[in-house]
This record gives C-alpha cells, sequence and structure tokens, in this order.
C-alpha cells in the first residue's frame, strides 16, 4: 500500500490524486467525443462542475446514511456535549465518500443540467451517452487510488498483498489480503471499453446508462464478498452496496427491456435509423443540421 506522497512538502492522499488523475481522463473523453455532446470549454467547464458537486453531495449524503447510529447518538445527546463537539460527530458521520451515492447524486446532477439547458431530446440522450460511458473510467482510477491509499481492502487470503504502516488505515496492516480494489478497477476498465463499443456503434442511444447499470451491479454485488472492511454497513447479511446492486440491477433490466419493446412496436423505428430514448420518444429526421451533421461524423 501506498497512501500518499509528498508532493512540494505537502502529503496528498493517493486516492485523491488518482481521483484527479480519473477526472483528467473523464475530460480527455468528453473532449474526444465533442462531436456528440457539442460542448465548447465553457460548456464542458460548467458541466463538469455541476456533476462533481453532485458526485460530492450524494457520496457523503449515502455514507452518513450508513453512519445513522453515531447521527443519532449525536442528536441523544444533545444538551449533554457542547455544539463544538455535536458538530464535530455529525461532521464525522458526513466525512467518509460511497461511490453508489456519488454516482446517484452525479446522475441527478446530469438530469438537472439537462433540464435546465433544454438542448433537446436528441443532444441529452448523447450527452447523457458520453457520461454513462465516462463513469467506468473514472471509477477504474479511483478504485487504484482505493488499492493503494487502503480505505477499502480485501478480505484475508493466500492470494494478495500485505500492508504494514499504514496510518491511514492501520485495520489493513500485516494482513494478507486480497485486492479486490484491482479486480474491480481492471472490470471497470472492460465495462468502459464495451460502453464505448455500444456508444460508436450507434446502439442504445440514451440508454446506455441502462447497461452500465446492468453490468456493474452485477459487478458490485458479487465483489463485495470479497471486501474485508465492515464500515459499509449491512442490513440482512448483505452490505448497503449490494441492495443498492439489487436494486440499480432490477431498474436497468426492467428499463432495458422496456427499450427493447418500444423499438419493436414504433411504427417504422428500424426504418428511420433512429432509437427511443430515456424518455421514450425518438428522433424525427430532419431535426437540425448541425445534428445531422454531428450524427454522420460519428458513424
Amino acid at each position: 500500500m501506498f497512501p500518499a506522497i509528498e508532493i512540494f512538502g505537502k502529503t496528498i492522499g493517493m486516492y485523491s490524486l488518482l481521483a484527479l488523475v480519473g477526472a483528467v481522463a473523464v475530460v480527455i473523453f468528453f473532449v474526444i467525443n465533442k462531436k456528440r455532446t457539442g460542448f465548447d470549454a465553457f460548456d464542458l467547464s460548467l458541466f463538469l462542475l455541476i456533476i462533481v458537486a453532485g458526485l460530492l453531495i450524494g457520496g457523503h449524503l449515502l455514507y452518513g446514511i450508513t453512519q445513522y447510529n453515531l447521527i443519532f447518538l449525536a442528536f441523544s445527546k444533545i444538551g449533554q456535549i457542547s455544539f463544538k463537539d455535536f458538530v464535530t460527530v455529525i461532521a464525522a458521520a458526513f466525512s467518509g465518500n460511497v461511490f453508489y451515492g456519488g454516482l446517484i447524486g452525479s446522475f441527478v446532477a446530469l438530469a438537472i443540467y439537462l433540464k435546465v439547458r433544454m438542448l433537446g431530446a436528441d443532444k441529452n440522450r448523447s450527452i447523457l451517452d458520453v457520461y454513462s460511458c465516462s463513469v467506468p473510467l473514472f471509477h477504474a482510477f479511483g478504485r487504484i487510488g482505493c488499492f493503494l491509499g487502503g480505505c477499502c481492502y480485501g478480505i484475508e487470503s493466500s492470494f494478495g498483498f500485505t500492508a504494514h504502516g499504514n496510518e491511514f488505515s492501520p485495520d489493513v496492516n500485516d494482513v494478507n489480503r486480497f485486492p479486490v480494489q484491482l479486480l474491480e478497477s481492471f472490470l471497470n476498465v472492460l465495462l468502459f471499453v464495451a460502453l464505448v463499443i455500444v456508444l460508436r456503434k450507434g446502439l442504445l442511444r440514451g440508454n446506455i446508462i441502462w447497461l452500465y447499470g446492468l453490468i456493474y451491479s452485477v459487478i458490485r454485488f458479487s465483489d463485495e464478498f470479497l471486501r474485508g472492511d465492515v464500515i459499509r454497513g449491512f442490513v440482512l447479511g448483505l452490505s448497503t452496496s449490494q441492495w443498492i446492486s439489487i436494486f440499480i440491477f432490477v431498474l436497468s433490466t426492467a428499463m432495458l427491456i422496456r427499450y427493447a419493446v418500444k423499438r419493436g412496436t414504433e411504427p417504422g423505428l428500424a426504418e428511420r435509423g433512429t432509437e427511443p430514448g430515456l424518455d421514450g420518444s425518438s428522433s424525427e429526421p430532419g431535426v437540425a443540421e448541425n445534428n445531422i451533421e454531428t450524427e454522420r461524423s460519428d458513424n
């Protein structure tokens, strides 16, 4: 494990550093797909700012929910502890970050962004698809940061790595553990490649989000059994993330079935070469000259 690095005399956590690298990779991916999104530098900067805000709020909020016992304890002690101590306890309860919370928060932020900008159904689908592809790309770097930082770790195993002297996560020290973070990082890379292929082939327009949800929920549900950290919270023998994975799997499956049914029943859809989007609508031919040129150049 390599939890932190010294840069210009300042200690920087490897998770934060790898998350930054992942963010840069996402920016590059969006620049490559500029013709699909229509983003200029200002649009991309605003978009990413809103996404990051949703990611941080959602991630910390869900973490706080998993620490409900600490929150209840703080409120039960009102009048017995100082206001400063109360704030300290509440801040500690929301100090962590849960990926699923950040994921949900980022998509909520994306929905708000698209609603306010009113870019049109066709452009909304393109932006949604590009962003859905970028999620596992960012996540792959984040999971490497988790491995180096030791903030989450695998079960005890004869195969894996042993950390020593990790002051940030002392529970990970001196035990040989399965590198579940690296496994998930690798699977995220494969998922990213698969989604990009779907994107480039023009399939599932506006619905790549559900393909991502379907596949990643299976990945996450499975690799949770290989994790050794217990701070995640458990209900009826399953972790919080596993319950969320079940919900996302069911929702994604239902939406993909809905998409398939809609595509199979809408008259003339195949002949027009269009596909229903997230809202079930389809792009009509001749929408706008710039959109037509964009689609031609993408294919």
